[in-house]
């Protein structure tokens, strides 16, 4: 045979931490010091840990942190906080750390070894937030031409965002000076 038991329990809802913070800049350059300051919610219980994950592999520990970003780019600044009660919370913000940029001032669509070869920055690792460029032929007249703005700017690493040699229809432009 079953029985059936009653009883009662009481439910206790506890207010947990909201995690935030404030950036002193976040756009940066490289080398630069920025910090971030934890603005975040306190609820029913008072904040013990605060852990920060500054998306270029660092982590710290503190309310306030000073950090220098080494390499230009885009980065997730993530905070998590833990209050006495075990109750969590993160938040996460982008920054940009700009870098120098430097074209080379010779260029040829196909080196000797017959490899392909591209109008672009000499930098491997660059981010811009905004990118305009245009190639004139040494009359003044625009033949290639490039515009975009974060975040709609494609993959600055993929070749087929730089000037190929070619003009605006597709062709080959003939050797010669060409300003940028």
């Amino acid at each position: 045979k079953y029985c059936t038991i009653y009883d009662t329990i009481e439910i206790i809802h506890i207010d947990g931490p909201q995690a935030d913070y404030q950036i002193s800049d976040n756009q940066l350059d490289k080398g630069d010091i920025v910090t971030f300051t934890e603005t975040s919610k306190v609820g029913d219980g008072l904040i013990i840990e605060r852990g920060w994950d500054l998306g270029d592999g660092n982590k710290k520990e503190g309310s306030t942190i000073e950090h220098a970003y080494l390499t230009s780019g885009r980065y997730t600044v993530k905070l998590k906080v833990i209050d006495e009660n075990n109750c969590k919370d993160s938040t996460s913000q982008d920054i940009v750390v700009q870098g120098d940029i430097s074209f080379p001032n010779v260029y040829t669509p196909y080196g000797e070894d017959g490899k392909r070869y591209y109008f672009r920055p000499m930098e491997d690792e660059s981010h811009y937030q905004q990118l305009e460029i245009t190639i004139y032929n040494r009359w003044g007249n625009k033949i290639w031409h490039r515009k975009c703005q974060s975040p709609e700017c494609p993959n600055y690493q993929e070749d087929n965002f730089w000037w190929d040699g070619t003009n605006s229809q597709g062709k080959m432009v003939s050797d010669g000076v060409y300003y940028w």
